[in-house]
Order: C-alpha cells, then structure tokens, then sequence
C-alpha cells in the first residue's frame, strides 16, 4: 500500500478501511496525469488479476447516503416538503458528499475528503460574472447553450442540495451553497465509477479514482462534428 504520493494519513486509512491494493501497482506524480497522481504498473499485470479490492463501507454512493439515518430522514423530509421534481441521483450524491466534508475529521471519510481536487472545471461554473463573460464570448451557439443550460441546472440543484445539507448540518454555512454544491458536483461527476443500476451517480471509490487519470496531449484536434 505504501506509495511516496499518498500522504501517510490516506495510507494507513486505506488500510483501516479494509481497501487492498496489489504489489504490482504504485501511486506516483505522474506528467500523463497533469503533474497530479496516477496509478501505473510496477511489475508484470495479467489478465485477471486483482489490483485493488474494496469493501462497500468504504464507497461514497446513494446507497451509503440513504443507510446514514440522519441524512435518511433529511432526504425524506426535504422530499416530501418539496414541489419541485425529486433530486437526482448525482445531486443526492453531491448533498451527502458536503455533509461529511462539513462533518470535518468527525467524518468516516475525512482522510479521503482531503485527497479530493479543491476545485473542478464545469460548465455550470460558467454561470458566475467571470463565466458569463467566457459564456458571452464564444463563437459557437451550441456551445453557449450548452453552457447556460448546465448553468441553469446547477442552480436548480444547488438550491435543493443546499436545503437537504442544512437540514442535516443544522445551519447556515459554506458547505449549503451554489460554489459547494458545484465543487461537490464535480467531484461525483469526474470521479464516480459505475457500482448498480440502483444507483445510477455510481460511487465515489477512494483509492479506485487514482485510476482515472488523463493521458498527454496528443496535438490531434477534437472533433466537433461540424456544429460551430
């Protein structure tokens, strides 16, 4: 388990948490993954084999939220309050993410929590003054669309998310608000990993997500399909 890019405290919560890792595999700093961490192969890998192993107490997912009996009876109350349409998966997710990110070190996974990027490119984001004007100055209307819509989404979710993470904090603070819900967001977005059909935001895997990582630049222009 030990790897010279974990820090020491992720490292030995892993262990407690029951998460195995094989000897085949190590974190390290990685350019491939933009100077941050990456999991790459230190010895000969065979199909089949198991790199890393995972109890379900360790997963961040809706099915952990709603067996949480606080937040259990939060999401509840805040679905039965509510006339709006029922918070989706990923922002039941992202509400429960802020709980225990607000929660602190009293959090199961605060370890964890602290590993994660402080902030996550979105195009809901675009819908802050800075974004607006990034937004006002593209040249393709599909993709100021695009972005407004993710935007106007966001808002809705966020103000949903915020309701039900009060009602579990208990207060007013920076975890119930549009910047937090984003973060959160995100984070559930670029880092989930497919757990069940039941459970369609997926799971958010300490450990499993260093496996997600971007490969260099390849110089290849993308594909628009012609739309701008």
């Amino acid at each position: 388990m030990a790897s010279p890019a974990l820090d020491p405290a992720f490292t030995a919560w892993l262990a407690a948490a029951g998460v195995r890792t094989s000897p085949a595999i190590q974190v390290v700093t990685s350019p491939a993954a933009g100077g941050g961490r990456a999991v790459v192969a230190i010895a000969p890998i065979q199909p089949g084999d198991e790199l890393v192993s995972l109890p379900s107490t360790a997963l961040l997912s809706t099915l952990t939220a709603r067996a949480d009996p606080p937040f259990a009876a939060a999401l509840a109350a805040e679905t039965a309050a509510s006339s709006s349409s029922p918070l989706s998966d990923e922002a039941i997710l992202a509400a429960y993410l802020l709980t225990q990110a607000a929660a602190g070190p009293a959090s199961p996974w605060a370890p964890f929590i602290a590993t994660l990027p402080r902030s996550y490119p979105l195009l809901a984001a675009w819908g802050d003054e800075d974004g607006a004007a990034a937004v006002a100055a593209l040249a393709c209307p599909a993709a100021v669309a695009t972005a407004r819509s993710e935007a106007a989404a966001a808002d809705r979710d966020a103000s949903a998310a915020a309701r039900l993470v009060r009602r579990v904090v208990g207060e007013e603070g920076p975890w119930a608000t549009r910047a937090a819900y984003l973060w959160a967001a995100g984070a559930v977005r670029s880092r989930s990993m497919f757990l069940s059909p039941s459970s369609p935001a997926g799971a958010l895997v300490p450990f499993g997500d260093l496996f997600n990582h971007g490969c260099p630049p390849t110089g290849a222009e993308p594909d628009t399909g012609g739309g701008c």
